[in-house]
């Protein structure tokens, strides 16, 4: 599920909220934290819901390892972290380059596709970060605060990646509903978001329009001229550009809508 489709802003968003509202008056804190780790598992696995697997997997024995990290000594403690740090890796390039090397080593290696999960490399490294963390300071989360520290629908995808130190105090934190608070989040949160839509549907599509059309025809056995060229690459540029810029915008957006701050994101790339 995009940011930018119609089925987030109109459908999934606002259920999301007005649910995340209500919950809040009922004075339990772990009702909402399970809400919004529930809601960002269907927001996940929109596209394929197999991938949902994956990600849990992950959670859980990272949390394994967090565990046996915060309950080791020193010696064993550098163990298990470094053993944490290698099965991340191995799992992000698994999915990112073994049909790549079985291709290169043996081009009839019969191998099936493999499907890259969706935000496979940011929510790994959040886990890397998170066990870091726990590493250095001693801290940890219960599963279900290091499960929204993963999931969170509004970075879990696309980034950016938040530090335990950043987010964990802010789940912990007794949320309000009185309304003044809850509209200037809101409103704050809805203005960011906007700012990352315009980026993301003005900028970042209708350039990238521009330097795809120049590639498809060169892709076709078109020889674009000087200008043209130039044009395509520095489109290109600015697309990538607008649209991290965009997304960034966005996810910080959405979580100030909950009452959650990210850090600032790509002021200077």
């Amino acid at each position: 599920m995009l940011f930018n489709s119609y089925l987030f802003i109109f459908v999934f968003l606002p259920l999301t909220w007005i649910c995340w509202f209500y919950l809040n008056k009922l004075k339990n804190k772990n009702f909402v934290l399970l809400f919004l780790v529930l809601a960002s598992l269907i927001f996940y696995g929109y596209w394929k819901p197999e991938f949902i697997l994956i990600l849990l997997s992950s959670i859980l024995i990272n949390h394994l390892f967090a565990r046996k990290i915060f309950g080791s000594k020193n010696k064993f403690k550098k163990i298990v972290f470094s053993i944490g740090i290698i099965f991340n890796l191995s799992l992000l390039g698994y999915y990112k380059y073994a049909g790549f090397l079985f291709e290169n080593i043996n081009p009839r290696f019969d191998i099936a596709e493999i499907i890259l999960p969706l935000g496979i490399s940011f929510y790994t490294f959040q886990q890397i970060a998170y066990l870091a963390y726990i590493y250095k300071n001693k801290a940890e989360a219960s599963l279900m605060k290091h499960s929204l520290l993963v999931t969170f629908f509004p970075h879990c995808i696309a980034g950016p990646i938040v530090y335990y130190q950043e987010m964990i105090p802010q789940f912990e934190k007794k949320l309000s509903v009185k309304n003044r608070r809850i509209l200037e989040n809101l409103t704050i949160g809805i203005t960011i978001f906007i700012i990352g839509l315009f980026k993301k549907t003005v900028f970042a599509d209708s350039i990238g329009a521009e330097s795809t059309q120049i590639f498809s025809l060169v892709n076709n056995g078109y020889s674009p001229s000087f200008l043209e060229a130039w044009g395509a690459a520095i489109c290109y540029t600015l697309q990538i550009y607008f649209d991290f810029s965009g997304y960034s915008d966005m996810a910080v957006g959405l979580a100030r809508m909950f009452g959650i701050k990210f850090p600032m994101n790509f002021a200077s790339p």
